[in-house]
């Protein structure tokens, strides 16, 4: 058996995804993960798909570091149209959507509601 090794150079960093999206702590619970879904998300890649120039403009400019601007070309249109729909489509079959939580919150009446990955502090009032 032939057998041979391979090996990355030092200089290689492994980045994870979730939904295509850099990992964080926030996107770990279903809850948070629903919220960010929703609320940054599907609105940052709705802006991008709607002027997709708007924003390749702004990651050019150093006022905007750090807003919620999608770093793509605007040949990416298509691309970011396509991980929208297969958001909408994949984490609305599995019941994480940040409409479903809500609801139950109402459903229940809470006053207050509290996500344990946030360390016991109110997420809604």
């Amino acid at each position: 058996m032939n057998r041979s090794s391979y090996y990355l150079k030092q200089n290689v960093v492994a980045e994870p995804l979730v939904d295509g999206w850099y990992a964080w702590a926030h996107l770990i619970p279903p809850t948070t993960l629903s919220r960010n879904i929703t609320e940054r998300h599907l609105k940052i890649m709705e802006s991008y798909i709607e002027s997709p120039e708007t924003h390749e403009a702004a990651v050019e400019d150093p006022k905007f570091l750090g807003g919620a601007f999608k770093d793509l070309k605007q040949t990416q249109v298509e691309r970011v149209a396509e991980l929208r729909e297969r958001t909408l489509r994949e984490r609305r079959l599995a019941g994480s959507t940040c409409e479903r939580a809500l609801s139950i919150v109402e459903q229940f009446r809470c006053k207050e509601v509290y996500v344990y990955a946030l360390g016991q502090k109110p997420c809604l009032d």
